[in-house]
Order: C-alpha cells, then sequence, then structure tokens
C-alpha cells in the first residue's frame, strides 16, 4: 500500500482524531499532580492503541522526511533526563512517596519538553 492510499484509511483517520485530542489536551489543561498524570497516561494509551493500527506502508525513499532529531538534540535530551534523574533522586531523600514524585517530575519534564518541540516545530 502507498502513503497516499494509507492516509485514506478509516485507521489513519481514527488516529488524526485522536491526536487531535492529545493535541488539544496538552495544550489546554489545567488540572495538576497525579490527576494530570492519569489523565495524560489515559490520552497517550489511546493514542498509542490507534497507532498500532496504522496500515502497513511501502516507503522508498525518506527524503521528505527532513525533521528528524539530529545527534545533537538527542544528546541533550538524554542530558536533561540524566539531570531530571539527579533531581528526582535528591527529592527521594526528602519524601515518603520517593517513587511517585519522581514519577511526577519526569513525566511533567517530558510533557513540557514535548509541548516545546510541537511549538518550535509549528504544529
Amino acid at each position: 500500500m502507498t502513503v497516499d492510499e494509507a492516509i485514506i484509511k478509516q485507521e489513519t483517520l481514527d488516529f488524526l482524531q485522536v491526536a487531535e485530542r492529545y493535541c488539544v489536551f496538552v495544550e489546554t489543561e489545567t488540572t495538576k499532580g497525579i490527576e494530570y498524570h492519569f489523565k495524560a497516561r489515559d490520552m497517550l494509551t489511546t493514542l498509542y492503541a490507534t497507532a498500532i493500527r496504522f496500515p502497513e506502508v511501502a516507503i522508498t525513499s525518506d527524503k521528505e522526511f527532513n525533521n528528524r532529531v539530529t545527534n545533537d538534540q538527542q544528546q541533550n535530551i538524554i542530558q536533561d533526563m540524566l539531570e531530571i534523574e539527579e533531581m528526582a533522586t535528591k527529592q527521594q531523600a526528602k519524601s515518603a512517596d520517593a517513587n511517585s514524585i519522581i514519577s511526577q517530575v519526569v513525566f511533567d519534564e517530558i510533557l513540557r519538553q514535548h509541548n516545546e518541540w510541537l511549538i518550535s516545530d509549528g504544529q
């Protein structure tokens, strides 16, 4: 199946609807803390479930996909994650519920970086 054929499949249209709902959630959601975490988890689970139903396509070239993450960007992301892990480890000593704090700090930072990437990519 070609990319043009796959674009009009119901599975693709379903994904686009779920992806749009996720983007609206990320841009407008006002809840905080664990409630936000659960909502985001549910949205991402649904997004993933629709994504894995994409039709198989034959891609002969990736020349049109020139917006890949560079090695420098990847290294910056890894460094940010290491810093987040260090912050979370420090919080662990101060909190009786360290696992919850670590998850929340990491998850919030990932979402923040994801939002920044979406904004900087013009989406």
